[in-house]
């Protein structure tokens, strides 16, 4: 939208939002899925550790365990996004 000394924008059903508006808006967004996939990716995470444990052949036990190492991989590069400096936790 053009508006002198006021950059605005809308959306295709009509939402006016200021730019400042939009932009904390889609950031909040994207904080709330990040924390979102941590949360599932920690829940998927344990019982794949617990299958680890309880699997009664050593391959499985070894599939298991890397399975759950790389879900520790997404966690932690997911937890340094949301924890960053200057994101709002």
């Amino acid at each position: 939208m053009n508006n002198p000394g006021l950059l605005r924008y809308r959306c295709h059903t009509g939402h006016s939002f200021t730019a400042s508006a939009l932009v904390t808006g889609r950031n909040e967004k994207i904080e709330e899925t990040l924390w979102v996939s941590l949360r599932m990716f920690e829940e998927h995470k344990n019982p794949l550790n617990n299958m680890a444990q309880k699997a009664s052949g050593p391959k499985s036990k070894i599939t298991y365990a890397q399975h759950a190492k790389a879900t520790q991989v997404h966690i932690e590069r997911i937890r340094a996004m949301i924890l960053a400096p200057g994101s709002n936790p």
